[in-house]
């Protein structure tokens, strides 16, 4: 008896063992991978109209994506911006504005192109900047021109 109760096989015996040749039997792998590759070189074959170059079907995904984010993000920001830019540039004196500091006042002064003065309290005024402002809560009606000339001209009337 030879290694596990096999029987040993002993060289030159003319047993079924010793006639066993490895190149003789066929081997799963190799048919495997003959297998695949003339399956990869029929895909090349079906997919000559995009093997020179970047298809329009891939970048359609890209563009839809650029899309849906400017009408979604962009451009409901920059409608946003342009608000705020027009309400920050038609502040005046007497608007009372809130700052994004949550500071609520009163524009006593405008002082250049980037800075207000506001009042937050009786005789406490504070300088900002016209970006700081987030909102403005009442606005102050604009003098005419002619409301100067109504007032001299009333007690004429008279």
């Amino acid at each position: 008896m030879g290694f596990l109760g096999f029987p040993a096989v002993k060289a030159g015996c003319n047993s079924a063992l010793s006639r066993y040749s490895p190149a003789a039997t066929p081997r799963p792998f190799e048919e495997t991978r003959r297998m695949l590759i003339s399956a990869a070189y029929a895909q090349t074959a079906t997919d000559a109209t995009t093997a020179g170059g970047f298809g329009l079907v891939q970048l359609l995904p890209l563009v839809l994506i650029f899309v849906v984010f400017y009408f979604l993000l962009i451009r409901p920001q920059q409608k946003k911006m342009k608000q705020h830019r027009d309400m920050v540039s038609a502040l005046r004196r007497g608007d009372r504005v809130v700052t994004s500091g949550g500071i609520i006042g009163l524009v006593t002064k405008v002082v250049g192109d980037n800075e207000l003065q506001i009042e937050i309290a009786d005789g406490v005024r504070v300088r900002t900047l016209r970006s700081s402002v987030t909102e403005v809560v009442s606005k102050t009606e604009p003098v005419a021109a002619n409301a100067a000339d109504d007032e001299e001209e009333s007690p004429e009337k008279k």
